[in-house]
């Protein structure tokens, strides 16, 4: 295996800002993926408590330092195409494509403006003689080196300063270009700095107060005023930061300027705090030296340089655990982008910008975490149902695989398709992956107007619920014809998701998950071979056009042959073992189509029958979400006290686990109840939905007279209920009749049978 030396790999170094800064012809480039400038004003103040503790420091610590971290560049070695738009005459000898820090390094660039600006003002007002004449002097000096956080020398062009920050397609490193060229707000007000200062003329550019640099700037102005005027009695940092004699002794003086100046020293030592005056104005500047040369040289940064741009981004991520990292799709939109404008197109009027405007729609989410699940989930789904392809969850291999698919394509046309889909992928994901639940009932956008809507949303929220999302990535392949508005998209769509809820459950409930992935990673990838007829795979890329229901249902049922559950027989014998505790959603939505246009079952107590068609309606998405089906409860309990009475049959092997001993109702109905015996059980079940009086007066006597006491706070949760059907079989069931293992057992299997009769229906044509 190939070692890896990583200290050439991610070259990683420690320098002071100066060292960093000032290395003739360096420019930061930020790449358009990157977001912009957001710092606020609790980063500033924070960076600004930081430098300035770190000069207070100096008091009791000679060698005081305040790190600012790492920040992470990437050598453009190929400018003429890394950087656009592009004067190729003003690119910097060097361009450090920044992918992270953006943030620090423009925040530092300001600051340098803000402190070149406040030094020379404060030493332009000083008289030209001695011992100012000497002062003034520094000011250049020190001005000479801020000048390096916020401009590159190229030497040449008008004016030869250029911005050392620009953002990609906003800004515009120029020859002799305007200022206009840097659209970005940073890198235009650096711009506009750099041509005051050109022209002699030591102002500060226009900015709109309100907006972000605007505010930033003034925060910066007022920590340098902070700092000016330490030496004032009651001042922000009086008492904070070294003044006076402090800085004026022998030792400290070379933290101010290159040497000891005497009649300097004896001018700071007076803090004289009347403004107007020469002392106050040299006071001051020494202060701001102070803080400057702290800056420049005992503030540093890790540099780290790695070899390419996958290990760049890696490293990224990981630094940015906790903080606010970039997405795939982020950084995929440049590519975008530029494929567009490579062919004069306006980016923003572009088809792909539509395109990519519907994925943007779904990740437009404030919080991080979820804005990266969100992220995971949608390219997971496009990668599966694009070309069959498992995609991890790490950046960088979703970066790749995007970058990598998007470039294999031949022309504008077929990249512009590519990313059609995928925001045909982000519609789906957003439309009906990502529903939220509302008072109103929620039926899936594109399918209003057909007859099983509310069966199609329905079985869509189960198939969320239980979390497998890999079907999501076969069904968005029938949404694709839905959100076009394609002529029976819907029905195709809707025959879909019946299909693929059936072939799931009645997998899961006769076995694990164990192999289902790979089951619908062979149908997008590799299709299927039956009685010798190839099946063509059902991913995008091998077979763009719309899918029929008829082929997954195909599928579906050549799986389920070949795993033995096939028929009515073998499977229910399988699914006999699922429970609670292995499928607790699976066995959610057995109980709800169990209870679809059903009745109680005269011969058989406790058990349910088919009743009438459109009668004790279940397939709503409305009753999934509702609170009288809230949770899974067993009816005989998990734990039976001793004097219960529960047949002790139902436990050595969990059969009060099994789909016949569940029900649905709120766990806060049925925790009253408890682990207390059968008839205290009914007692309560037979309150559900109630709201006769005398019925209640009645079941009320009937408990008196067994001796049982009833709390009322669960009577009237089970009074409130607005659906009770499905519990009639077991109210029915006389309190003389035990609820036993032989029910338990019965009632599986009619819940079993049931299922099969309603799911085989959705699997065939």
């Amino acid at each position: 295996m190939l070692k890896v030396d990583f200290n050439l790999a991610f070259n990683s170094s420690p320098e002071s800002i100066l060292e960093f800064f000032q290395r003739p012809g360096i420019g930061f480039y930020i790449p358009n993926y990157q977001r912009p400038y957001s710092w606020d004003e609790e980063n500033i103040t924070q960076m600004m408590e930081d430098i300035c503790s770190g000069v207070d420091m100096l008091r009791t610590n000679e060698e005081a330092v305040t790190y600012f971290g790492t920040v992470i560049m990437l050598a453009a070695d190929k400018k003429k195409t890394q950087v656009a738009p592009k004067d190729p005459k003003a690119i910097p000898a060097e361009v450090l494509i920044t992918i992270d820090g953006q943030q620090r390094l423009s925040t530092l660039a300001l600051l340098g403006i803000h402190l070149h600006y406040t030094i020379l003002d404060i030493s332009r007002k000083l008289p030209e003689k001695t011992p100012f004449f000497d002062i003034v002097e520094e000011a250049k000096n020190v001005a000479s080196d801020v000048q390096n956080l916020f401009s590159l020398d190229l030497k040449s062009g008008i004016p030869s300063l250029k911005p050392k920050i620009i953002r990609a397609q906003d800004d515009t490193w120029t020859f002799n270009g305007p200022d206009e060229t840097y659209n970005s707000e940073v890198s235009n007000y650096i711009a506009k700095y750099i041509r005051n200062i050109t022209n002699n003329q030591c102002e500060l550019p226009e900015v709109e107060k309100k907006s972000r640099i605007g505010g930033n700037v003034n925060i910066l102005n007022d920590w340098l005023f902070r700092i000016a005027n330490a030496h004032i009695t009651g001042s922000p940092l009086d008492g904070k930061y070294p003044i006076g004699s402090l800085i004026m002794s022998s030792d400290f003086q070379s933290y101010v300027w290159k040497y000891e100046r005497e009649e300097l020293a004896i001018i700071v030592q007076q803090r004289n705090e009347k403004k107007s005056t020469p002392e106050y104005r040299t006071t001051a500047l020494a202060q701001l030296f102070l803080f400057a040369n702290y800056l420049l040289q005992r503030c540093c940064l890790t540099i780290t340089k790695p070899l390419n741009e996958d290990w760049a981004f890696d490293m990224f991520q990981s630094l940015n655990a906790t903080g606010t990292p970039l997405t795939a799709m982020e950084t995929f939109r440049p590519l975008v982008i530029r494929e567009e404008e490579r062919h004069k197109i306006i980016y923003e009027n572009s088809i792909s910008s539509k395109n990519m405007q519907r994925v943007d729609e779904l990740l437009n989410v404030k919080d991080n975490a979820t804005k990266n699940t969100l992220t995971n989930t949608v390219l997971t789904s496009f990668a599966l149902s694009y070309n069959g392809d498992k995609l991890p969850s790490k950046f960088s291999a979703q970066r790749k695989w995007l970058n990598d698919q998007y470039l294999a394509l031949n022309n504008l046309n077929e990249r512009r398709s590519f990313t059609e889909y995928l925001g045909d992928v982000a519609d789906f994901n957003n439309r009906c992956w990502q529903m939220r639940y509302t008072k109103e009932p929620e039926i899936i956008p594109g399918i209003e107007h057909h007859a099983e809507k509310r069966l199609a949303s329905f079985l869509m929220k189960y198939i969320k619920d239980a979390n497998f999302q890999i079907i999501g990535s076969v069904l968005c392949r029938f949404y694709e014809g839905v959100i076009k508005s394609r002529k029976g998209a819907d029905k195709e769509f809707i025959e879909s998701i019946k299909a693929s809820a059936a072939f799931f459950t009645l997998w899961r409930s006769a076995r694990s998950n164990s192999g289902l992935d790979d089951v619908f990673r062979r149908l997008m990838r590799d299709g299927f071979v039956e009685n010798g007829s190839s099946n063509s795979p059902l991913s995008w890329a091998s077979h763009p056009a719309a899918p029929l229901a008829s082929q997954i249902k195909k599928y579906y049922k050549y799986i389920l042959k070949k795993e033995n559950i096939s028929t009515r027989s073998e499977w229910i014998i399988k699914a006999k073992g699922v429970n609670y505790r292995s499928a607790k959603i699976v066995c959610r939505f057995l109980l709800f189509v169990s209870a679809h246009e059903t009745d109680v079952d005269p011969n058989n107590p406790g058990l349910m029958i088919p009743s009438t068609k459109g009668v004790n309606f279940m397939y709503d998405p409305e009753l999934w979400k509702s609170f009288d089906f809230k949770d899974i409860e067993h009816i005989a309990p998990k734990n039976p006290s001793e004097l219960s009475e529960w047949d002790s049959n139902l436990y050595p092997e969990e059969a009060f686990n099994e789909i016949g001993n569940l029900t649905l109702l709120p766990k806060e109905i049925n925790s009253s109840a408890g682990n207390k015996n059968w008839q205290t059980k009914l007692l309560y079940y037979q309150h559900l939905g109630i709201t006769i009086p005398s019925i209640i007066e009645r079941l009320r006597e009937e408990a008196k007279i067994q001796g049982i006491v009833l709390a009322q706070e669960t009577i009237d949760l089970l009074c409130g209920a607005k659906h009770s059907h499905h519990m009639k079989p077991i109210i029915q069931r006389p309190m003389n009749m035990p609820w036993d293992l032989q029910i338990v057992q019965s009632r599986t299997n009619r819940i079993l049978e049931l299922t099969w009769d309603r799911m085989n229906e959705w699997l065939n044509d």
